[in-house]
């Protein structure tokens, strides 16, 4: 008696098991199949923007303000890293970060020992791609949760600016310049380049 049920236990399992492959095996039947199919076009495209995107991702690794009307000097390696203070209003020229370039007004003030910063900076873009952008902080830096909405910051950039009345101010930026090594090999880090999908999919 014991070895019929051990049987049938045994029976049931194997109708289960066939039952299940079954059913997945029409799933994947009726699912549309995707085919990949390559842009001889996206090829050709990628390779004539290889080199004016790499010289743009090496041009992002830094950036430079001139400005005229405030009272500042700050050294930065990071938010995490920084020291100095300043205060006014100043009328800036530029090439900033995430390729902002023209002519922008700040009215500002900040102060800033290692890891925390109290600031205050609302920016009016004049000519050129820079917004209008307003943000304050009053406490240690937070990289991590750094807002994105803030273009004309960079956490990580290391930096001097250095104003009395007449200023400037220049950054390196390191992602940027990890985005440039990973363009030389056709992977673009920051998403930022001309850029063409090679692979398309079809069904």
């Amino acid at each position: 008696m014991l070895k019929i049920k051990k049987s049938f236990a045994a029976a049931l399992i194997l109708l289960s098991v066939f039952c299940f492959a079954g059913t997945l095996n029409a799933a994947e039947a009726d699912a549309p199949k995707k085919h990949y199919e390559i842009d001889y076009a996206a090829i050709g495209h990628n390779i004539l923007w290889y080199i004016p995107n790499c010289l743009l991702d090496l041009i992002d690794c830094f950036s430079i303000e001139l400005g005229a009307g405030d009272i500042a000097a700050d050294v930065d390696i990071t938010k995490y890293f920084s020291l100095g203070a300043g205060v006014g209003n100043s009328w800036n020229m530029g090439w900033t970060n995430k390729r902002q370039i023209g002519f922008f007004k700040d009215a500002n003030y900040n102060a800033d020992a290692l890891c925390f910063s109290v600031f205050e900076r609302n920016r009016t873009g004049l000519l050129g791609t820079y917004k209008n952008q307003y943000t304050s902080n009053f406490s240690s830096a937070d990289i991590i949760n750094y807002p994105r909405s803030m273009r004309f910051e960079d956490p990580y950039a290391i930096g001097v600016k250095a104003s009395f009345l007449l200023g400037v101010k220049f950054q390196f930026h390191p992602v940027e310049f990890a985005d440039f090594i990973c363009e030389l090999f056709f992977f673009d880090l920051n998403n930022d380049s001309k850029k063409q999908q090679i692979l398309q999919v079809t069904e």
